[in-house]
């Protein structure tokens, strides 16, 4: 698999809501695609990017009335690469489209930047793609490797019949599926690797956690394998905790990802589908509290 790259909501430009503000949480069977019928895969900017899931977010909200953007990710083709950018909450009602409701928000909503009814996919959205479903499986958000169209759903619409995805995408659902259960065979069958992530010197006001250099640990003469990589943290005190995660460049492409952690609630945060190599890598941990458990989970794939 590629390196998974998720720009945050921050760095886009939208609002953060605290997790009160949506309904949820609802269990995942699999994911959901869309085309924004805008656009095309040709690469972008990562700056056009963020602007474009901008105008969704207030197309949603001006021709919908919805509380936030429909879909939990934005999927573009940012110079030769996938990148992601965070919609909705991916536990929350994150396909909002008409009908949805009627099956409980099972699928987490993927929208992919272009319109293909008019243009063909390139192998940097296909790729992305194959990989978002794969690393959504491995990280546990949804239960299933299961993938469907929004057309999928026109019987539940009270809005009419659409294309989306698009014809020129829709019929590689199950290409993309499978090559999604390509880049999975092997999980499970090696260890997991977990680390306690260890309490740095306090930098001011902030508590920091760090594990540093794990990857220089790992022996992969093969060169093939490929690296799942998530933290889990709990918070184990009354009050909520924000939270700001830090990587090296190799790891997280430099973007600080920023949440807040509810009272006594744990939560994984996917860092990023690894590629197979020899890594010198640190994951950050800051927080203005210190009653956090973090643990990082590495998992080898074939």
């Amino acid at each position: 698999m590629r390196m998974i790259q998720l720009i945050s909501r921050e760095e886009a430009g939208l609002p953060r809501f605290p997790d009160s503000y949506y309904p949820g949480p609802f269990p995942k069977v699999g994911v959901c695609l869309h085309n924004m019928a805008v656009g095309s895969p040709d690469p972008t900017t990562l700056e056009r990017a963020k602007m474009r899931t901008r105008t969704n977010y207030k197309y949603h909200l001006a021709k919908w009335g919805s509380i936030d953007i429909m879909e939990a990710y934005d999927l573009y083709n940012v110079e030769g690469f996938p990148v992601f950018i965070e919609g909705r909450p991916a536990w929350s009602n994150c396909d909002a489209f008409s009908g949805m409701a009627q099956l409980g928000y099972r699928y987490i909503g993927l929208e992919v930047h272009g319109n293909y009814d008019t243009q063909y996919p390139n192998d940097v959205i296909l790729e992305g793609i194959s990989d978002f479903l794969a690393a959504c499986y491995a990280g546990g958000k949804i239960s299933g490797l299961e993938m469907k169209g929004h057309r999928d759903f026109n019987s539940l619409s009270s809005y009419g019949p659409t294309n989306c995805p698009g014809n020129n995408l829709y019929p590689l659902i199950p290409e993309l599926v499978a090559e999604a259960r390509r880049k999975l065979e092997g999980y499970g069958e090696e260890e997991e690797m977990i680390y306690n992530l260890e309490r740095l010197p306090k930098q001011g006001n902030l508590f920091v956690w760090g594990a540093a250099d794990v990857f220089t640990h790992i022996d992969n003469p093969r060169h093939s394998a490929d690296y799942l990589c998530w933290l889990n943290i709990k918070n184990e005190s009354p009050d909520p905790v924000p939270i700001e995660i830090f990587g090296t460049p190799e790891l997280a492409a430099g973007h600080p990802h920023k949440d807040t952690i509810p009272p006594w609630e744990k939560r994984g945060y996917d860092i990023y589908a690894l590629a197979g190599g020899h890594f010198n890598g640190s994951i950050i941990l800051k927080a203005n509290q210190e009653s956090l458990l973090a643990t990082m989970t590495l998992l080898r794939l074939k």
